[in-house]
């Protein structure tokens, strides 16, 4: 399985989340990768996503984005599976602090 770094998959989810999000609506991405409860490999995108201006509604926003990242990862070669969050501002800014 190639290797993608973690700025090409940050890279990779800004340009996912541009495209059905729109741009004025992204505000910052975060990607970690992870293992699922089955022990699958995963890649955690975390997105702060103004939802005032995004295109979509929130749950087909993350239904298209996670298609859009799935569809990418795999033309990459790359079978993580990936795990969204879309959070407001306050949750990010509070993520670090449990």
């Amino acid at each position: 399985m190639p290797q993608i770094t973690m700025p090409e998959l940050e890279t990779l989810a800004r340009s996912a989340a541009n495209l059905v999000a729109g741009e004025s609506s992204v505000e910052q991405v975060e990607v970690s990768p992870g293992i699922d409860p089955t022990g699958d490999p995963i890649y955690r995108f975390t997105f702060l996503i103004d939802q005032e201006h995004a295109l979509q509604r929130a749950g087909n926003l993350r239904i298209r984005l996670h298609q859009k990242l799935r569809d990418d990862l795999l033309e990459r070669g790359d079978d993580h599976y990936p795990d969204l969050q879309i959070i407001d501002r306050n949750d990010w800014e509070q993520r670090w602090r449990a």
